[in-house]
C-alpha cells in the first residue's frame, strides 16, 4: 500500500503585483510534490482567476496589509502542513517534497525551516516562505508591524517550546526558495 501524502496549504496574500503573482504561482505549479492548495487572499480585489483546480482565490479587500490577508486565509486551509509565500517569491521544484518528507521522516516535527536567497544574499532568518508548520499552529494572528514573519513563527515556537534538540524543529542548511524579487510595490508599498 502507497503511503499517503501530506498535503499543503500554500498561503499568498497579493496586492497590485501582476508583474510577479505568474511567477510566484509558476513555482507552485513546478513542485514535483503535487498535493498541495494554492490560497491566493487578494487584498486588492484584482479578479485574478486560474485554471488548476487547486488554486483558490479569496478576495480581501478590506485593509490594505499582508497580515490581515494571510489571517483571512488560513481558516481555509485543509492541508496537513501549511507554508507561506509571497506574491514575489519562488519556490525550488522540490521544495514542498524536501519539507513536507522531513515530516514523513520524523512525525515527531512540528516545523521545518529552510533557507533561502533574498536579494541574490543567503538569508538563514525565519521569514516567509522558509517556513512550513503543521496545520495547527498555524493560527490567523499575524499582526502588522515591520519583520511580521519573524515574530509570527517565532511566537509558535516559543508557545509550542519547540527545539531541535526535542525533534520538534528541523533546520535545514538548504536554500529553496527566494524571497523579495520585487523589492518595492505590492503591500511593502500598501501597507504591513
Amino acid at each position: 500500500m502507497a503511503e499517503r501524502t501530506l498535503k499543503v496549504s500554500i498561503i499568498m496574500p497579493t496586492y497590485r503585483r501582476p508583474h510577479t503573482i505568474g511567477q510566484a504561482i509558476g513555482s507552485v505549479l513546478a513542485q514535483t510534490h503535487a498535493d498541495w492548495e494554492l490560497i491566493v487572499s487578494d487584498n486588492a480585489g484584482d479578479g485574478y482567476r486560474f485554471d488548476d483546480p487547486r488554486i483558490v482565490v479569496l478576495d480581501s479587500r478590506g485593509v490594505a496589509s499582508a497580515a490581515y490577508a494571510r489571517n483571512r486565509a488560513i481558516p481555509l486551509a485543509t492541508g496537513d502542513l501549511v507554508s507561506f509565500l509571497d506574491d514575489d517569491d519562488e519556490l525550488d521544484p522540490t521544495y514542498l517534497e524536501t519539507l513536507a518528507g522531513e515530516f514523513r521522516s520524523r512525525p515527531a516535527l512540528q516545523m521545518v525551516k529552510c533557507q533561502m536567497i533574498r536579494r541574490g544574499e543567503l538569508n538563514e532568518t525565519y521569514g516567509t516562505p522558509t517556513v512550513l508548520v503543521r496545520r495547527p499552529l498555524a493560527t490567523p494572528s499575524w499582526e502588522p508591524m515591520w519583520r511580521q514573519d519573524r515574530s509570527y513563527f517565532q511566537a509558535i515556537i516559543d508557545r509550542h517550546g519547540l527545539s531541535e534538540a526535542a525533534g520538534t524543529l528541523a533546520i535545514l542548511p538548504r536554500a529553496l526558495c527566494r524571497s523579495g524579487v520585487d523589492p518595492t510595490g505590492g503591500l511593502r508599498a500598501g501597507g504591513l
